[in-house]
């Protein structure tokens, strides 16, 4: 006979927490991947990934500023993270700025607002994003699982940059071709191309 004890309220916890880990660490890995993957590939972040998250970011950052207060009388968006989503629209500006003025300031500004968009507002869409479709995502509160999470994003990123950059070891041209994407300069072309 097997045992029928319910589990402890703890282990209950525990099981929550394990399960938000999963469905945060998902999701943070679909997010990241793609762009990841085109700027080891690539050397940059196509213009649609790009777009995406200005899209994405300005409308969160209208609608959090439509819906003004939650239920409990506080902001939807706090003032850092209605900044933190102008990111993206900055570094856009930024590089049309750069390709207007190609001079080492204007470069430099658009590096630097590149990093802070991937740094700061790629995880902060993310975040809203799945505080908005799957709340239980966005709960978990161990420390050591919360840190997991920063881990698989930088882990992802890392491994997809790194498939991206040496993409022809995985790929052929002929994969990104039917795929209907550019051949990177380094694809796969024939078995001789490395001999």
């Amino acid at each position: 006979m097997t045992d029928q004890t319910p589990p402890s309220p703890e282990a209950s916890h525990n099981l929550k927490q394990a399960n938000q880990f999963f469905i945060s660490a998902i999701l943070i890995a679909l997010a990241v991947w793609p762009m990841a993957f085109d700027f080891g590939a690539y050397g940059t972040v196509f213009y649609d990934s790009l777009m995406q998250m200005v899209v994405v970011s300005l409308v969160a950052l209208g609608a959090g500023l439509y819906v003004g207060r939650n239920t409990v009388g506080r902001p939807y968006l706090s003032w850092p993270e209605r900044l933190v989503l102008l990111l993206p629209l900055l570094w856009v500006l930024a590089e049309v700025l750069a390709d207007a003025i190609p001079v080492p300031v204007t470069r430099g500004l658009s590096i630097l607002l590149s990093l802070a968009t991937a740094l700061l507002a790629l995880p902060l869409i993310i975040h809203i994003m799945m505080r908005v479709t799957m709340p239980e995502a966005t709960q978990v509160r161990n420390p050591r699982l919360s840190r997991g999470l920063v881990l698989v994003a930088v882990l992802v990123a890392a491994s997809s940059w790194l498939v991206g950059r040496h993409n022809y070891l995985v790929f052929t041209c002929r994969d990104f071709t039917v795929s209907g994407d550019f051949e990177p300069e380094n694809c796969w072309k024939s078995p001789d191309q490395f001999r």
